[in-house]
């Protein structure tokens, strides 16, 4: 990748500026103030875009840093050779319509401006990548702590996908995100009152156990009902019987009737013994031949007669008495017995009240369980849908951590051997810059000591300027891992202001000896040209 010209609309204190650029060496020389690191940021901006912050920290990001001083469109172009392709890329940083154009100038067509084609044309570069490799900035030549995260995923992709098109810790950061987005939905209330109702539920379920769905009450209810039939019909019974035997008292007494029984056998007896005595006479009369017999026959007929009804009668009354007394000691024994069976009757209507009332309430307290237990089950199935759809996000949150546990297993077994071919390739560099270094020691997490024979040094312990050589070389190192096959620019931001002479003299030959890109060095110093001039080696000069 070759940049070839800036377009400066407004960005910082530059304005409506077109800068060109050459191969090889570009230094941008000016005094302090002039708009070396404003340039070195805006090829940035145009290459990756311009991160923003928020809150408080917007007030000093490099989105607020680089607005116009004179107005105007935040914003320009940048165009780069790549591929045997000329693209020019286009962006307005203004707040209020921010945009982005990709321009195919080879071809003379526009571009989709999607993340595909803007990492093709500048080969995966990302905001990290881009501090840590290519762009050293002013007193920044070590790497950032997120190197490691970076490297883990590029050395992820280039082993499995071929290109730069995954960023294996940007992915795990957001599938986090994803996934504190997607439990934010979780409705833990419904979930605590589902635990809630499925436990009331089952208290509900082994209350309802006790009770028979029947318990025997229409059963119950059926004798209850008989023996109260019972009961009523008895009662008239017994009412009947105390009607008859008023009746068979008040019409039919037996004192009375024994009474006139014995009345009318006396009554008997008198006319009898008249009878006989009037009998006797007139059988002495008859005799004697005396008087006129049929008139005195006639009273003795007629007592006689008399006396026989009364006997009759008598006899009759007698009857009755004792006809009247079997009827009344009769209705007494029923009594008697209704009146027995009518205690038991009530006795066992009591008996079956009482179970009868138990089995109701039984009843009850079974039906007011079903109906607590089905307002349960309804409040449940109302949490259904919830329910369901924290079954599904606990699912989702379980694959994104499947899928971020795997991503983390791949970067980290890919990234284990790593080292070793850093420690080689940074090791080249070293002893061809330093001359007196052997290599280094770089560990996963990417902790370099300096090696000298068998003795490991660390970087506590050299100086600043062997210290930015180091990260130099270790920079220059991961950009032939990343891209072996391309050149990228390199951005060097008074990079050197630490360097004396022949450091400096060594390192600006090695350079051009190890990097095939375009070099760009931005200083206040005129060392770097003074030396590249001493030395005829090809440079641009462009001054600020």
């Amino acid at each position: 990748m070759k940049i070839l010209r800036l377009h400066i609309d407004h960005f910082g204190k530059f304005s409506d500026r077109t800068i060109r650029f050459s191969d090889g060496i570009n230094i941008i020389s000016g005094e302090n103030e002039s708009g070396k690191s404003t340039l070195h940021s805006f090829i940035g901006a145009m290459l990756l875009g311009l991160e923003r912050g928020r809150g408080r920290a917007a007030r000093n990001d490099a989105f607020t840093l680089y607005r116009p001083w004179s107005g105007g469109t935040y914003g320009g172009s940048i165009t780069i050779e790549q591929d045997g392709h000329t693209y020019t890329i286009t962006r307005d940083f203004g707040p209020e319509n921010p945009s982005l154009t990709i321009y195919d100038e080879t071809e003379g067509r526009d571009l989709t401006p999607t993340r595909e084609n803007l990492d093709r044309i500048t080969l995966g570069l990302t905001p990290s990548l881009f501090r840590n490799t290519i762009s050293v900035g002013q007193l920044s030549a070590g790497t950032g702590g997120e190197l490691a995260a970076e490297l883990r995923s590029h050395i992820v992709n280039l082993k499995n996908s071929g290109d730069y098109s995954l960023d294996i810790d940007g992915a795990v950061k957001t599938l986090t995100a994803k996934k504190r987005r997607t439990f934010a939905s979780y409705d833990k209330d419904a979930e605590t009152l589902s635990g809630e109702l499925s436990e009331k539920a089952a208290s509900l379920q082994r209350q309802l156990a006790a009770y028979p769905a029947d318990g025997g009450l229409s059963e119950f209810q059926k004798k209850k009902k008989e023996t109260e039939e019972q009961v009523i019909w008895l009662e008239e019974r017994l009412e009947h019987n105390s009607d008859d035997r008023k009746r068979l008292l008040s019409g039919h007494g037996f004192a009375s009737k024994a009474a006139a029984a014995v009345l009318y056998l006396l009554l008997a007896l008198c006319f009898a013994a008249a009878l006989g005595y009037c009998g006797w006479r007139i059988w002495g009369l008859a005799a004697r031949g005396g008087g006129d017999l049929m008139l005195r026959i006639l009273p003795f007929g007629a007592g006689a007669l008399v006396s026989l009804v009364a006997l009759i009668v008598s006899l009759r009354s007698f009857s009755h008495s004792r006809k009247y007394r079997a009827l009344n000691l009769s209705l007494a024994a029923e009594k008697e017995s209704l009146t027995a069976e009518l205690s038991d009757l009530r006795a066992k209507s009591v008996r079956i009240s009482d179970e009868g009332n138990l089995r109701e309430r039984q009843s009850w307290e079974r039906d007011r369980l079903e109906d607590e237990l089905t307002d349960v089950m309804e409040r449940r199935a109302a949490l259904s849908a919830s329910l369901e759809k924290n079954r599904h996000i606990r699912s989702e949150c379980e694959a994104l951590d499947l899928a971020i546990q795997t991503m983390q297993n791949i970067s980290a077994s890919d990234f284990s051997g790593f080292g070793k071919y850093l420690e080689k390739l940074s090791s080249l560099l070293i002893h061809s810059v330093t001359g007196s270094y052997t290599g280094l020691y770089i560990s996963d997490e990417m902790d370099i000591c300096l090696l000298q024979g068998d003795r490991r040094i660390p970087l506590s312990s050299v100086s600043t300027g062997t210290l930015d050589q180091v990260y130099l070389a270790v920079r220059l190192a991961c950009v032939g891992f990343f891209w072996e096959q391309e050149d990228l620019p390199l951005l060097l931001d008074d990079t050197f202001a630490m360097y004396d002479d022949s450091r400096l003299e060594r390192t600006l030959c090695w350079l051009l000896e190890i990097y095939s890109g375009q070099i760009f060095i931005f200083s206040c110093h005129s060392r770097e040209l003074r030396i590249l001039q001493s030395l005829s080696l090809p440079h641009t000069v462009l001054k600020l």
